[in-house]
């Protein structure tokens, strides 16, 4: 059994002693929009699956619930990356490391007419930066998100700015970058039972000025980099200069370069997602998603455990 494994098998049966430590605790878990203050914990594993290969991340926080409109949250996040054969073939590699620790600023406002949340979130660059599991800098993510019932019904809507391109509770991404983007989503879920929900939406990336893209799957190359735009379209661990995510032969820059400079266009992207979400007991969810990416042609199917209970066990 390779490394790989033996840290996957060890990060769910992590998951797993958490998901059963939290059942056991009866009384809801104060959170963003609840109604106690105190200390929570925040346990999630989730992975997405496509044709470049599996991308897991075991995500641990500590949070913070002042009252039912502030919170707050850190956490480290550890990465588990296995690179398909083909990608192997075009120069990737597997690996496993930390990300980058983060800090989750959360302000929430639950009324008939809107539920909005605003959530801001800042990371350091703890994270391997060979892996491309950081970009080196400091982030910051301004996420607001709007949404309302209209019986089993939830329209709901995703506005923000920020200077990389996040992961998705649908999509943990085969990259890092750095750059301004504007991130949009608009979508409906569906309360299809009481603990079972379905959901669909579609989901836009805008970025501004020039962009760096940070792979995941090839690693930084020992050589000084040479900066050249022909590089795109050899396989390895240099850097290159790229005016898109498909450039060079139809490759994507994160496939065959573990740094690539380029312009906006660099990191642009659309496409949809759908999902279902079930809650069979107080704070624990279970996901299951899928991702269709038009501009990298790329279909990703995920899965996501999650829970939260309080620290105090009130």
């Amino acid at each position: 059994m390779n490394r790989f494994r033996k840290m996957a098998m060890a990060s769910v049966a992590a998951s797993l002693m958490f998901l059963a430590c939290g059942s056991l605790y009866s009384q809801p878990a104060a959170g963003p929009g609840g109604d106690d203050s105190g200390f929570v914990l925040h346990e999630s594993f989730q992975g997405s699956s496509n044709s470049l290969g599996q991308m897991t991340r075991l995500n641990t926080a500590i949070g913070y619930n002042f009252n039912r409109y502030f919170s707050v949250d850190a956490g480290l996040p550890l990465y588990f990356i296995h690179a398909s054969n083909t990608s192997i073939e075009n120069g990737a590699q597997s690996g496993n490391g930390i990300g980058n620790v983060f800090v989750d600023l959360y302000f929430t406002l639950n009324n008939p007419v809107l539920t909005y949340e605003s959530r801001l979130t800042g990371t350091a660059p703890t994270g391997n930066k060979d892996l491309g599991l950081t970009t080196g800098r400091a982030t910051i993510d301004w996420n607001n998100y709007f949404g309302h019932d209209f019986g089993r019904l939830r329209p709901f809507a995703n506005i923000g700015i920020a200077n990389t391109v996040s992961d998705t509770p649908y999509f943990v991404r085969p990259f890092s970058t750095l750059g301004t983007v504007g991130h949009f989503e608009g979508g409906a879920s569906y309360g299809v039972f009481r603990f079972a929900r379905v959901g669909a939406s579609l989901y836009d990336i805008a970025p501004t000025g020039g962009q760096t893209v940070y792979s995941r799957l090839v690693r930084r190359g020992m050589a000084t980099p040479v900066v050249q735009s022909v590089a795109l379209m050899a396989p390895g661990g240099g850097s290159g200069v790229g005016q898109g995510m498909a450039s060079g032969g139809n490759r994507k820059a994160f496939e065959v370069q573990s740094e690539t400079i380029g312009t906006a266009d660099l990191t642009r992207d659309n496409g949809y997602s759908a999902w279902l979400t079930v809650s069979p007991v107080q704070n624990l969810v279970l996901e299951a998603g899928y991702t269709r990416s038009v501009i990298y042609r790329l279909d990703t199917f995920s899965f996501g455990i999650g829970f939260t209970f309080d620290l105090l066990g009130r």
